[in-house]
């Protein structure tokens, strides 16, 4: 037990180093200058015809598509349009909107500000299908639990994040004379139970897999003698989409404007 512990709390400090240096896709960025264009991907339809730009306005929110050692890929965070034009307006829905942009890493590295970092925490529900229990030769329950968490995203790396989760929840237990001492031969009952959990969840676009460990708690304890109540569990659980809800503000609309 006590080497596990050890040994998840080393892992868990490679990772946090590992993090200070990862190369984030997704950043949100500003350019202090303006910065040339090599490359324009529209993602619309051909007929679409609309304005490209040949140099990158400073002031204006990308969106970090992809890196490489030579070039990067941005888009810009949607503009409404403007619907009445004034002389001499601009409307930049027109230029930047359904577009992928590419800059050289050089001008890049040399003039792009994070001013949005990804969203670190969301909340979510979670379920785990199964628990084991290592002191009873890994013994298996596979009752009801439904337990909230907070997710914390401590690493990203290409489209794969490493979350670090804690929560709480409720479910059911089957208790029995195999792992109950306070029951009778002839019963057998489920009981409610309090969870406390952590883990490390790993995420890649919706779909998310995850370990965690915990504890289950009954009530009146003194009575049923639960062999598990409050001992150490690990339990797997796999989801899809299941953390979205996050706890920062966004912010998905341009309203910059520029006059020629």
């Amino acid at each position: 037990m006590k080497n596990l512990k050890i040994n998840l709390l080393i892992i868990f400090i490679v990772l946090m180093g590992l993090s200070i240096n990862a190369q984030e896709k997704g950043d949100i960025i500003i350019l202090d200058v303006p910065v040339s264009v090599s490359n324009v991907q529209s993602l619309l339809p051909e007929n679409n015809k609309t304005t490209n730009a040949n140099f990158l306005q400073s002031g204006i929110k990308f969106k970090v598509i992809s890196k490489s050692d030579d070039v990067v890929r941005l888009q810009a965070l949607n503009f409404d349009k403007v619907k009445k034009r004034k002389k001499g307006e601009i409307d930049l829905s027109e230029i930047y909107n359904n577009k992928i942009y590419t800059i050289s890493r050089i001008d890049f590295e040399g003039n792009a500000r994070k001013v949005e970092p990804k969203s670190k925490f969301s909340i979510g529900l979670l379920t785990l299908p199964f628990k084991t229990h290592p002191q009873n030769n890994f013994s298996f329950d596979s009752e009801y639990n439904l337990n909230s968490t907070i997710n914390w995203s401590f690493l990203y790396y290409n489209d794969v994040s490493i979350n670090w989760q804690i929560g709480a929840g409720i479910g059911t237990v089957g208790l029995d004379t195999s792992n109950s001492k306070g029951l009778k031969n002839s019963e057998a009952q489920d009981v409610s139970t309090i969870t406390f959990l952590s883990g490390l969840m790993l995420q890649y676009h919706k779909i998310q897999a995850g370990i965690y460990i915990g504890v289950d708690h009954i009530n009146n304890q003194t009575h049923y003698q639960w062999e598990n109540n409050g001992k150490m569990w690990l339990g797997f659980g796999i989801g899809y989409n299941l953390y979205n809800l996050s706890l920062a503000k966004k912010t998905n609309k341009q309203k910059y404007k520029y006059n020629q």
